[in-house]
């Protein structure tokens, strides 16, 4: 059981790759490197300029994994992170790689489901269902931000949905409700490294919507400004 999100990128409503050569340029100004560990694919992880796996504070290993690195691979450039702490330097880390390569979080708790970073979608790029849902919703399934502090903030209630749930199972009280159902923690709560280890039961996580992983046709102009479907987090 974890916090998680995937790293994509859309055009007219379909999963496309990422910028490799942002990547590139990403790579060389953290002097970071890639580390392939997984056989028989081209997952890979980040790692120091030693090809040292990066960690967390408390010696976790960060399983931020990306695919379709090489472009013969055939698979789309992106990643996702399965087990996330939600740390501020993992979310400096995360927009910067987001706002190099053209990639969105999609966040897997929702509320926002879609988080763009440093403004590199436009409302056009994204699925219809998910435009349509904004408007029907007041523009919660959206958001933009311009840092990781503004990243980690558009995430936070997630994180502390999702502890919640998770503490809730782990007890065994049961709930037959997901993590966006329990109740949300006092506004400005910080970010937390709770949540991301022990045991890890097996759950079905929330679910984005059905567009965001099959292709689709690209959206109509929904009458809606943009100031109308997005929300930005306040620090």
């Amino acid at each position: 059981m974890g916090f998680s999100y995937s790293l994509d990128r859309f055009e007219g409503g379909r999963v496309v790759s990422g910028d490799r050569s942002g990547l590139d340029l990403f790579l060389r100004r953290r002097r970071l490197r890639l580390g392939f560990f997984f056989k028989g694919d081209d997952d890979c992880l980040l790692t120091d300029e030693a090809g040292e796996l990066l960690i967390y504070e408390d010696g976790v290993p960060r399983d931020l994994v990306l695919h379709g690195v090489d472009e013969s691979s055939g698979r789309t450039f992106g990643g996702y992170v399965g087990h996330s702490h939600l740390t501020p330097d993992e979310c400096d880390l995360v927009f910067d790689l987001c706002a190099s390569t053209g990639l969105l979080v999609l966040n897997h708790q929702g509320n926002p489901t879609f988080i763009i970073p440093a403004g590199n979608h436009a409302l056009a790029q994204l699925p219809t269902d998910v435009l349509a849902e904004a408007e029907s919703n007041g523009g919660r399934e959206i958001a933009f931000v311009d840092n990781g502090a503004q990243l980690l903030a558009a995430m936070a209630d997630g994180m502390e949905r999702f502890i919640a749930y998770r503490d809730q199972v782990l007890s065994g009280r049961g709930p037959s409700f997901g993590p966006a159902s329990t109740a949300t923690a006092a506004p400005g709560a910080p970010g937390t490294d709770a949540g991301a280890d022990g045991p890890r039961p097996e759950r079905k996580p929330h679910c984005p919507p059905e567009s965001a992983r099959r292709d689709s046709q690209p959206p109509a102009s929904h009458g809606k400004s943009a100031d109308k479907l997005i929300k930005r987090p306040k620090l």
